[in-house]
């Protein structure tokens, strides 16, 4: 006589509605993973690929749990297309902001690197050789007599007053000795005082660069092939060195609000990181070509990889870099875990779905 065990209908049913809450997470985190790549032209074709695959992991693991074992090895297949897309989803999701913020920690200290570098490379073409240093403290001084000019006219007389006269005398004898004098503008009550310290500001730096360069011209190093060129590279290593490191890291760095994937291609962030190492190689570049010695080169910044986020080649390649950190197997078995551990254990109870037991009954 044979005595039966059957699985609760109740039981079954809850199993079945897993399985398809498992197969609709990873369905729609398939489109999601691929939504980067635009299948058909558009970002929604991701969809109609999803679609796709789901449809015969669905059959397939019907078939499977029904005793084809066949159709096992292909729902396995599926799964793991699943479980790939649904990584490059879940991974650079979670790793965005991280990855910006290393790509903004790394670029700072780049930016005041070369920003040293090139210090002393106008430094030892100012000066050359020689022991004479006083054309370096001429590029100094004028650099703090604008600024006196600057501050005055804008903040402190609220127009002009005599520390912006006086600083301006003084900026004019140390550029005359260089064949520039300055011109003075008249402000005949038409510009306002930032307008005004503006023109200023504009105005002398143009001056300093004009002397920066008859200075790199005149010097006895001769390092310097074309001194335009080079003096334009330093000026915008500095404007850069300036106007950036405060944005890096008091705002970018610090910042722990979430990037999403669908806004990588417009995220200001981001696009701040591009802007900066684009500014940084076109100035480097600059004094690059401008230098005649090869001993002396700065190397090309690397472009951010930030914009990458949600390219599989990319995800794989960070996961690879980054196999050493919890968070990644954390990530990748969480996606394993859905995509293709969880149903298959699911399998195995829908699978047996009677268990006969075989025992002798005594005859009374």
């Amino acid at each position: 006589m044979n005595s039966t065990k059957k699985t609760l209908p109740i039981v079954q049913i809850g199993l079945w509605l897993v399985i398809l809450l498992v197969f609709a997470i990873g369905f729609w985190h398939t489109h999601l993973g691929l939504k980067e790549m635009k299948p058909f032209g558009s970002e929604w074709g991701s969809l109609a690929i999803a679609g796709i695959l789901l449809l015969p992991i669905l059959i397939t693991y019907w078939y499977a749990v029904n005793g084809k074992k066949m159709a096992l090895i292909f729902y396995v297949f599926y799964g793991i297309i699943f479980f790939v897309c649904n990584l490059n989803y879940f991974y650079p999701a979670y790793i965005a902001r991280q990855i910006v913020k290393e790509e903004a920690t790394a670029l700072s200290d780049t930016l005041q690197n070369y920003k040293k570098q090139s210090n002393t490379l106008l430094i030892k073409n100012i000066v050359g050789f020689e022991d004479n240093k006083n054309e370096l403290v001429d590029y100094e001084n004028l650099k703090i007599y604008k600024a006196k000019v600057v501050t005055e006219i804008k903040y402190i007389n609220n127009g002009w007053g005599p520390e912006a006269s006086k600083a301006l005398e003084d900026f004019n004898e140390i550029s005359e000795k260089y064949g520039i004098p300055i011109s003075t503008f008249s402000n005949a009550g038409s510009l306002t005082s930032l307008e005004l310290a503006n023109v200023y500001d504009s105005y002398l730096e143009g001056v300093i660069q004009i002397v920066l360069e008859t200075m790199v011209v005149n010097s006895k190093d001769g390092g310097v092939a074309n001194a335009l060129s080079f003096i334009k590279g330093i000026a915008e290593l500095d404007s850069l060195q300036k106007n950036y490191t405060k944005v890096l890291r008091d705002s970018i760095i610090p910042d722990k609000s979430e990037i999403k994937l669908e806004e990588v291609q417009t995220h200001p962030q981001i696009n701040i990181l591009q802007k900066l190492v684009t500014g940084i190689n076109e100035a480097t570049s600059k004094i690059n070509s401008a230098t005649k010695s090869d001993s002396f080169k700065f190397q090309v910044a690397e472009e951010p990889q930030s914009p990458n986020l949600g390219r599989i080649a990319f995800t794989f390649q960070s996961i690879k870099d980054r196999n050493t950190k919890v968070e990644t197997w954390v990530i990748i078995f969480l996606c394993l875990f859905v995509n293709l551990i969880l149903p298959l254990s699911i399998y195995l109870l829908l699978r047996k779905k009677e268990l006969i037991l075989n025992k002798p009954v005594k005859e009374s």
